[in-house]
């Protein structure tokens, strides 16, 4: 086959190659390219940073606006081919051919069905089967039926593809900043009167529970709905922007490894700590002595080893000559007693405070009793529990923490383990103050504790939003050794997301409007006339040739029957013309 014959047949589908070929590419521009981008947010941003060029939501809208009109434009072009070819061959097979042999009248009434046939096909793009409007139809006319049905999906497909893309927030990383790893007013001088015993505690106390309760005020993890076992830390109010990456920050960290509920009494060493609980608090103060406030506990070491029990004269440096060192550090590991107040009753209303529900308790701890005369009998006043906590508490040097708020950072993008925690300065000191600020964070209930039949996880949160804020507060107070750490800025996206089904239903719809050039072949067959007709303008002239042809045939008198219904045809296909301008894209009006 000569190279100019394959290349004229290759021309004559350009339209569905070129509509096909347009659609595959947005197709998998979307799904490739667009799917996943993080574009601006906003005009507050400029769209070219560090050398870098990033869209903005709005531009990739237009972009995908653009598309799908040079998309309409090459659809135009072959839905109108479609439509006039599959008007020529009815013409052709229920008028041209059948009229030999027929008079006037009866080519009149053929004329007429098949131009009503082809107003409807060019009109609606559809073949009329609810009427029997010829005889006997014909192979042809299932073709035809074949070609025109993918027309009205494509003309309507559009919003499948443009409702494919939607947005969610999401951040890119950008600028560096820097932040002083200690707090600015921090003092070691004052330690040594924290340390000597000198002055009170309950300061530090109240501190170290509000830095709790600024950490998990929000407990869920920012990637999780549960409630986060990462470690956090309290930092310098830089006001960097949330989602913001912090580098090699030191952080307290604390891995519970269990909490257990014995089912056994309690021995008498821990019912000694218990009678006398004011030995375990730094401020003296007795924690179960708030009994109006179930939910209360201590923690201490009941082999009294790491963490001595302090006597009651509460002195714990006899010098405030000498200059205090400065903490060594220590990682603990190992377990520890806490000890809850589970209930309160009372003679009067409300009777009974028990936030935690329990119909029976595994062991219980009683102090005091109550006679309630309506019964007619003791109960115990206010009931305790004991747990024992397995847990490894130290420091952790994570490569990023992320801001989970302008003054909180949260470690590493998993919950930590034991390898991954450390030595560090303050760890002791912490442990020490742990049952203070165990009873104010309990009491002030900042920090979203659960407690409904949910006393393990009450405890193991309290112990690490507690630890976490004792650390914070001693490490913000007298830490003076800082420095200089990275921050990777957040910058804030609208991140794309694709439907992938969506956007291969809708190249599947326009895949098979492109196959509609395998039906139009076999209406052409060899009619030359028929693979020119793209336009009602071609369409058209085809008539007024045909008429042409016939006069020729019939000489020059008033006129044949054949140039009336010559003309009465090319009447109806000028209206026909005038609606598909109404009808079709602009790109089919010219």
């Amino acid at each position: 086959m000569p190279l100019c014959t394959l290349t004229k047949r290759l021309l004559r589908w350009k339209d569905p190659t070129l509509h096909f070929v347009t659609c595959l590419v947005i197709a998998l521009v979307l799904t490739l390219a667009v799917d996943g981008y993080k574009a601006l947010d906003g005009p507050g941003s400029s769209r070219r940073n560090n050398g870098n060029f990033t869209f903005r939501s709005s531009d990739i809208i237009s972009l995908l606006s653009a598309a799908m009109i040079v998309l309409t434009i090459t659809a135009a072009a072959w839905s109108s081919a479609v439509l006039w070819r599959s008007a020529h061959d009815v013409w052709t097979r229920h008028y041209v051919v059948p009229k030999h042999g027929l008079g006037p009248s009866e080519r009149a009434e053929v004329m007429n069905k098949t131009v009503n046939e082809m107003h409807w096909i060019v009109s609606y793009k559809l073949q009329r089967w609810t009427e029997n409007r010829f005889k006997n139809r014909q192979w042809q006319d299932l073709v035809v039926a074949l070609a025109l049905l993918p027309i009205i999906p494509q003309l309507i497909s559009a919003p499948l593809l443009e409702g494919s893309l939607d947005w969610k927030s999401s951040q890119e990383f950008g600028a560096k900043a820097s932040a002083a790893s200690a707090n600015p007013t921090a003092n070691f001088a004052r330690w040594r009167y924290y340390a000597g015993g000198e002055q009170s505690s309950s300061p530090d106390i109240k501190i170290a529970a509000g830095l709790a309760g600024t950490a998990w005020q929000n407990a869920t993890a920012p990637d999780s709905p549960s409630r986060s076992k990462r470690c956090r830390h309290v930092v310098n109010n830089n006001r960097f922007p949330v989602g913001s990456a912090l580098h090699n920050a030191t952080v307290p960290c604390i891995v519970i490894h269990s909490v257990s509920w014995p089912d056994s009494p309690a021995p008498n060493s821990i019912i000694r700590v218990f009678n006398n609980s004011k030995d375990l608090s730094l401020s003296g103060d007795d924690s179960f002595a708030s009994v109006d406030s179930p939910g209360i506990a201590v923690l201490f070491d009941p082999t009294n080893t790491t963490l001595k029990v302090y006597p009651p004269s509460r002195q714990r440096n006899s010098s405030l000559l000498l200059r205090p060192a400065y903490p060594n550090p220590l990682l603990f590991s190992g377990k520890m007693i806490a000890i809850v107040h589970i209930s309160k009753r009372y003679l009067y209303e409300p009777q009974l405070l028990d936030p935690f529900g329990y119909s029976t308790l595994n062991n219980s701890i009683a102090r005091g009793e109550i006679y309630d005369f309506e019964l007619g009998k003791v109960f115990n006043e206010s009931v305790y529990t004991r747990l024992e906590v397995e847990f490894t508490a130290g420091v952790s040097t994570p490569e990023s923490s992320t801001y989970i708020s302008h003054r909180v950072v949260e470690s590493g993008p998993s919950d930590p383990i034991k390898s991954d925690i450390q030595p560090g300065p303050w760890v002791k000191e912490a442990l020490y103050l742990m049952s203070d600020v165990m009873t104010a964070v309990a009491i002030m209930n900042n920090t979203s504790l659960n407690t409904w039949n949910d006393l393990t996880n009450y405890t193991e949160n309290l112990i690490r939003a507690s630890y976490q804020g004792s650390w914070d507060m001693l490490h913000a107070r007298f830490d003076q050794n800082s420095t200089n750490l990275t921050v990777t800025l957040a910058e804030p996206r609208l991140q794309a997301s694709v439907s992938k089904p969506r956007v291969a239903g809708w190249l599947t719809i326009h895949l098979l409007f492109a196959l509609t050039a395998i039906p139009v072949w076999f209406l052409e067959g060899t009619d030359d006339a028929r693979k020119n007709i793209n336009d009602p303008t071609d369409f058209i002239l085809y008539l007024k040739k045909e008429v042409s042809c016939n006069d020729q045939k019939d000489g020059n008198g008033e006129g044949s029957d054949e140039e009336k219904l010559g003309f009465t045809a090319q009447t109806r296909a000028e209206e026909s013309l005038e609606q598909e301008n109404r009808l079709l894209p602009t790109d089919a009006k010219s």
